[in-house]
């Protein structure tokens, strides 16, 4: 500690005559500097003392002065005047919105000189680019409003992500990911082996199918097939609803398709798919008043679809679940060359299904629990029975058990059960009670086969 201080004392004594200059240097400056910002200050409030105030008076007492000669100059301006008195004292007035004739002759009659003062430069050229300036803004969101991406950006279609990488845009599905629809999958294995192998169906003059349109309820499992179709056969998936291309104004819809078309082009090989085609493919009025931008839009989706754009090697795949609002020049073979009706799956395809979506949740007495599972669910579609596994493992997890019991799909069954009641919206709880009670009658008569119970809950 003793060999610091020493050191430190031999520095500053060293450096004693540099610090010392470096300070008186410091002083000197800051000196300087208050004595310029008072000289500054000083300055200002004496020009403001000496500067005349600008008095607003009436203009009755402007025209007093006047009269008398008391009043050396005056500057006109519009809607006020400023006078100078000849003991330099300002007075300005407000003048009327009249003509102001009298008031120069008056001012040339007592020799007063006077001049005009005209609006500021900046005022003038505001005055001039303001209209341009809001033409420009509602041609601006005009334009915002009639691009493809509205005001607030919006969802852009697959067409837009021209930078994706292709091996990324491949659904990570397949075949064995689709269950409880046997003859579909035939039909649709089929296509996909013509995709994959065209040169063996070309050798016998035929062509790979143009368009699958997939029809069915709700939940049967169109999407997953449509992107299993190009899971397999190794191709981008480009994946759009048919409600982004109902627009409002003409001709924007018929560029989505257009853009959408063109991209698959520039992919091909691939794969188009459009969810709810009927949003955008609905029959069209035979008597005319139908909407002209949707009838644009449908006819560039039937040009893009039959050829007359560049669509080789794209396969079109379309899903709705109302077959008969489509128009019939769309669902005509060269557009979607097959149909496929996509039924709710029996109770083999049920079981199937409960094991699709439960293969990685550990089960007690698998086979039996899908087995009676499937037996209770009559009528369930595929979604249902993803979503009724889902909640089983949900309440195994909560109720801290290693493994999914029959318990579990029980109670949500009967969640299941009170959902649906509630849907139903009964008016007054005895007509819930009763209709959730007569739907665990049904699902207990429809497991009587299979050996298995429901539990009451309600």
């Amino acid at each position: 500690m003793d060999s610091w201080s020493t050191a430190l004392l031999r520095w500053l004594r060293s450096h004693r005559d540099e610090a010392r200059v470096r300070l008186l240097r410091l002083a000197a400056a800051s000196s300087a500097a208050a004595l310029l910002l008072g000289l500054m200050q000083r300055r200002l409030a004496l020009a403001a003392a000496a500067a005349p105030k600008i008095q607003d008076v009436p203009l009755s007492l402007v025209l007093d002065n006047v009269e008398a000669g008391r009043v050396h100059s005056a500057v006109l301006a519009a809607g006020a005047a400023t006078f100078r008195l000849k003991d330099n004292s300002i007075l300005k007035a407000t003048l009327p919105a009249l003509d102001t004739q009298w008031l120069l002759k008056l001012l040339r009659k007592h020799a007063v000189e006077f001049s005009a003062q005209g609006p500021s430069r900046w005022r003038a050229a505001l005055v001039i680019l303001l209209p341009f300036g809001y033409l420009g803004a509602c041609g601006y969101m005009l334009w915002r409003l009639t691009n493809d991406q509205g005001f607030n950006g919006g969802r852009e279609l697959p067409a837009a992500s021209a930078g994706a990488d292709d091996d990324l845009m491949v659904p990570a599905v397949s075949f064995a990911d689709v269950a409880g629809l046997p003859r579909v999958k035939a039909q649709v294995a089929e296509v996909v082996d013509c995709l994959r192998r065209p040169e063996r169906y070309a050798r016998l003059g035929a062509r790979p199918p143009r368009g699958l349109l997939l029809v069915g309820p709700p939940g049967t499992g169109k999407t997953l097939l449509a992107k299993a179709v190009a899971a397999e056969c190794g191709v981008p998936f480009l994946c759009c609803s048919g409600s982004e291309f109902v627009e409002v104004f003409v001709g924007r819809g018929a560029k989505r398709v257009r853009t959408l078309f063109d991209e698959a082009a520039r992919r091909a090989p691939c794969v188009v798919f459009i969810d709810e085609l009927d949003a955008v493919g609905g029959a069209r009025s035979g008597r005319g008043g139908g909407s002209e931008e949707h009838e644009h839009t449908l006819n560039q989706l039937l040009a893009a679809m039959d050829g007359v754009t560049s669509t080789a090697r794209v396969l079109v795949m379309g899903a709705t679940n109302r077959l008969k609002a489509l128009d019939a020049a769309l669902v005509r073979p060269g557009r979607f060359d097959r149909v496929l009706t996509l039924q709710l799956p029996d109770e083999a395809g049920r079981r199937d299904v409960l094991a699709v979506h439960a293969r990685r949740a550990p089960l007690e007495e698998r086979e039996g629990t899908l087995r009676a599972v499937a037996a209770r669910t009559a009528g369930w579609s595929g979604a249902e029975l993803a979503n009724l596994a889902n909640e089983a493992a949900i309440g195994a997890a909560r109720a801290g058990r290693d493994a999914v019991t029959r318990g579990d799909f029980d109670d949500a069954l009967a969640e299941y059960a009170r959902a649906r009641a509630a849907r139903a919206a009964p008016d007054t709880a005895a007509d819930l009670d009763q209709f959730a009670a007569n739907f665990m009658r049904g699902l207990q008569q429809a497991s009587a086969t299979a050996g298995g119970s429901i539990d009451d809950n309600e």
